[in-house]
């Protein structure tokens, strides 16, 4: 009986964070995932000076409730790469 309630409660939560489609619960959970995102790909250029060059980078999008991960690429500039979605 435990395991039928158990199976029915944990398919219900299947089902209902399928229905809303969100990745992230909350804003800030979705702009921390895309600052994890952009130092993936930092670049130190250590000369006399350290520079830290970083091709990504994030902006949140309002309309469709979501945090763009934008990339720099040698074709393009600004080319969406990631959406985080809250």
């Amino acid at each position: 009986m435990k395991k039928v309630i158990f199976i029915l409660f944990f398919t219900s939560f299947l089902v209902s964070s399928c229905v809303n489609g969100k990745k992230y619960n909350s804003y800030l959970q979705a702009k921390q995932a895309c600052e994890r995102w952009t130092e993936e790909d930092r670049i130190q250029i250590i000369r006399q000076n350290t520079w830290t060059i970083n091709r990504r980078w994030c902006i949140e999008e309002e309309k469709t409730s979501q945090i763009l991960g934008l990339q720099n690429t040698r074709k393009k500039e600004g080319l969406v790469k990631r959406n985080f979605k809250y």
